[in-house]
């Protein structure tokens, strides 16, 4: 009787191990259309939001370890990367306080699995001074988002800074 009933449980555990373990594969391994989507539904409200110069939403979008960079700027604004939420933060709403519209035009954005590229043009204004203005128009530009949990955890600019430089010499007084 006692060999029965150990048989059943061990029967019955090995049962419940072979059910969890599967439950938590299942959980580990959600599809690549269901993480695509996530992911579509989080980039799409922090891309516009960033377009906007909407901190606020950005922010909330933002993971804690959420990191932003723009490595295509190093020539032109130096060193362009944060680690970490506050200090992208510290980045947008003070770095980018000169900017006055932003306006993304897209040619093609998609959404794979927990990353989402937006890929179009930027029209975009700088206050530089008082009285000068650098409104550059049509800049090639390309963002990529990491999504984990909800959060966008990476944000990458990339960008083709010569509209921006003929638009500082458009905006520069002629002496």
């Amino acid at each position: 009787m006692v060999s029965i009933m150990l048989r059943n449980v061990l029967l019955i555990s090995s049962l419940l191990c072979s059910f969890l373990s599967s439950a938590t594969y299942a959980q580990e391994k959600p599809s690549y259309q269901h993480v695509s989507t996530l992911t579509q539904s989080v980039a799409e409200k922090y891309f516009k939001a960033y377009i906007a110069l909407d901190w606020d939403t950005v922010e909330r979008l933002l993971a804690e370890n959420g990191s932003f960079e723009d490595p295509t700027a190093q020539l032109v604004f130096g060193q362009v990367k944060h680690d970490t939420k506050e200090a992208t933060m510290n980045n947008f709403r003070n770095g980018y306080a000169g900017i006055t519209h932003m306006q993304f035009n897209p040619s093609r954005t998609f959404f794979s699995g927990q990353y989402a590229i937006f890929e179009g043009t930027l029209d975009w204004s700088l206050k530089l001074s008082k009285d000068q203005l650098a409104e550059t128009k049509a800049m090639p530009f390309v963002t990529i988002l990491k999504v984990d949990n909800n959060k966008v955890v990476e944000h990458k600019d990339f960008a083709d800074y010569a509209p921006f430089f003929a638009a500082i010499n458009r905006s520069t007084p002629k002496q």
